[in-house]
């Protein structure tokens, strides 16, 4: 039980390191990759055989 214990502690401690250098990106960089996400959401929802009720969102053009 304490090897499991130590796993889980671990994991909460990467979990955490993980977390703290993300809050070092970049704005610019963060908006980059929502930009990105929205662009795969919108090819996700189009390519879907049934159709759902969400609309597509416009996903703003930026240039940085």
């Amino acid at each position: 039980m304490n090897n499991n214990n130590n796993y889980i502690f671990r994991i909460a401690e990467v979990k955490a390191l993980y977390h703290k250098n993300k809050t070092k990106t970049p704005y610019e960089e963060k908006v980059r990759i929502i930009l990105e996400l929205q662009k795969i959401n919108n090819e996700m929802l189009s390519k879907k055989k049934r159709k759902s009720n969400r609309a597509i969102t416009k996903v703003w053009d930026v240039t940085f």
